[in-house]
């Protein structure tokens, strides 16, 4: 188990390194155009299961006033979900968004807005809320856009760890997500026993540098390698 955790440190430190620090303004892109914030929104509406997984990963309901648009869902999703309230079974209508006061819609093209519609980055930046246009729908009014791939989400994942002040946590579970598809992918990693087990760390690029996350890193690579240590 040393040598896959030796690897996985190597793997994710060569990983590209987002700035890491939680200070705003922070200027992001969403479908091509700029979108700035000087602080983490504080009421934020999320439409779908995927956008508001993508949301919980870096634990952010208690800024999320409501969720829309979303049809079957897991247990799992609703513990996650907890209190936070439906606003529309379907695409929200503008009066369902208003109803909350949010500063924040993060949403996509054909999920949860449609071109015309009057749910739409122009229309809600007339209330003062900012849309953050799910990537992979950007390609439904821009055929310049990508496709969707694993590369988009992960870039999503991180543009919201950007807007809420959760850069580090972002990060991490991109770095994990990463590795984790590396390893069990590679024609040889993948036959190990650690890696088919799952008993391998992925540590982010901060840890990896000199710094205050050595301790967390120190402390994790203990836990990892001798679990009993720690009950």
């Amino acid at each position: 188990m040393n040598t896959v955790l030796s690897i996985a440190t190597v793997l994710v430190a060569l990983l590209p390194a987002a700035a890491l620090a939680s200070g705003f303004p922070v200027t992001v892109t969403s479908c091509g155009h700029p979108l700035t914030f000087d602080h983490a929104p504080k009421r934020a509406v999320i439409n779908d299961v995927n956008m508001a997984e993508m949301a919980f990963v870096l634990r952010l309901q208690p800024a999320i006033v409501g969720l829309t648009g979303w049809y079957k869902t897991t247990p799992a999703f609703q513990a996650l979900r907890g209190a936070i309230p439906e606003l529309a079974p379907k695409y929200p209508a503008l009066e369902n968004l208003l109803a909350v006061h949010p500063d924040f819609f993060f949403a996509g093209w054909n999920y949860g807005m449609k071109v015309g519609g009057d749910v739409t980055p122009a229309t809600l930046a007339r209330y003062g809320i900012k849309t953050l246009v799910l990537s992979e729908s950007c390609i439904h009014v821009d055929g310049q856009q990508p496709h969707a791939s694993m590369a988009l989400l992960y870039r999503d994942i991180l543009t919201l760890g950007s807007i809420f002040g959760k850069r580090e946590l972002a990060q991490q579970k991109v770095s994990a997500a990463t590795l984790r598809r590396f390893l069990e992918s590679h024609p040889l990693m993948r036959l190990t026993p650690a890696v088919r087990q799952h008993r391998y760390l992925a540590l982010p690029y901060q840890a990896l540098t000199p710094g205050p996350a050595n301790i967390d890193a120190v402390r994790a690579l203990a836990r990892a390698l001798y679990p009993d240590a720690f009950q």
